[in-house]
């Protein structure tokens, strides 16, 4: 299964506050899951918000063109840096302070 991680800068689904949330995108390349068997879908990945635009719009190339071509017309892409939470405990005792 292909992890819900934007391919481009490494931002996890979770830390996606809605309404503006990532989503999978197919490329041209896209072959979907033989059921029963093990072979998974091919050629779909997931993007956060921020980079879902610009993936759509190279998405009528192969997956690995695509990534190609975003990643020589935008450059390297500074890697998500997730921001520390507070414990489990402290959270639930926090009424709703943290997120």
């Amino acid at each position: 299964m292909i992890p819900s991680v934007c391919e481009l800068c490494g931002k996890p689904y979770n830390d996606e506050i809605p309404p503006n949330e990532g989503e999978y995108v197919k490329f041209a390349d896209y072959r979907p899951a033989v059921p029963y068997t093990l072979i998974e879908a091919d050629g779909w990945r997931y993007f956060c918000a921020e980079h879902l635009v610009i993936a759509k719009s190279v998405a009528s190339r192969s997956l690995q063109e695509a990534i190609a071509e975003l990643k020589n017309r935008f450059g390297p892409f500074s890697e998500y840096q997730r921001e520390p939470r507070p414990r489990w405990l402290k959270r639930i005792f926090s009424l709703g302070k943290h997120s």
